[in-house]
């Protein structure tokens, strides 16, 4: 809808990704004008570091955490800047777990900036 909506090129298309400061869904009121708001995020060995608002090491015992609402924002990259970040990114996937299966499905790849 996002390429529709501006009568762009969707092959020239790729997600920019916000993690908010809010936590849970219901602290949202509204849908963002364009994207997607996801909530019931984890990170597997790692935390979200609030404060300094990126991936940290997890806390000792922990192994999963939750993540804050990300967006998902739609951005139109020229071609050759598509898989080429410009600023330094921690790159982890995103996977989907059905309840009817024990398959997972990977459905994005987030960026985050790195600590340090």
């Amino acid at each position: 809808t996002y390429a529709r909506k501006y009568a762009i090129p969707i092959d020239t298309l790729n997600f920019g990704f916000n993690v908010l400061k809010e936590e849970r869904a219901d602290e949202i009121e509204a849908g963002p004008q364009d994207g997607v708001y996801v909530d019931g995020l984890f990170v597997d060995g790692g935390r979200w570091n609030a404060e300094g608002h990126h991936l940290d090491e997890s806390e000792p015992g922990v192994m999963q955490s939750a993540m804050p609402i990300v967006h998902m924002v739609p951005e139109q990259k020229p071609l050759e800047d598509l898989f080429r970040p410009k600023r330094q990114v921690n790159k982890f996937p995103t996977w989907t777990i059905p309840t009817c299966s024990w398959e997972s499905w990977m459905f994005a790849t987030l960026g985050t900036p790195r600590f340090g």
